[in-house]
Parts: C-alpha cells; structure tokens; sequence
C-alpha cells in the first residue's frame, strides 16, 4: 500500500500529514495534483509550511 506523506525539512523528517492518495495530500496543501506529483518526485521542500512531500510504500 502506498501512503503520501508531508514530513518536516530537516534531518529527522517527522510526519506533519498522511493521507492514502495524492489528491487528498494536495487538497490539504492547496495545490494542484500536478503541483504535488512535481514536489513527489523531486523531493524538494515546500519552505511557506516547511514541509518535504515523499511517497511511503509498505507491505501487507
């Protein structure tokens, strides 16, 4: 199972936010699907919130 996170911007990454898709993730941070897949895959960190986007994937 997938989950998308919003973790913090330094060197421990402590969840602020998780969610089952991408969609409920940009909802939360307003912005768009194609906004969120572009910090997805960058790994970049969004500095107004302070907050790093990444994909967890887990096994069940």
């Amino acid at each position: 199972m997938k989950y998308y996170m919003a973790v913090t911007a330094d060197e421990y990454e402590l969840p602020v936010c998780v969610c089952k898709n991408v969609i409920e993730l940009s909802k939360r941070y307003e912005m768009t699907e194609k906004t969120m897949r572009s910090y997805l895959s960058r790994g970049t960190v969004r500095k107004k919130e302070g907050v790093k986007f990444v994909r967890v994937i887990t096994e069940e």
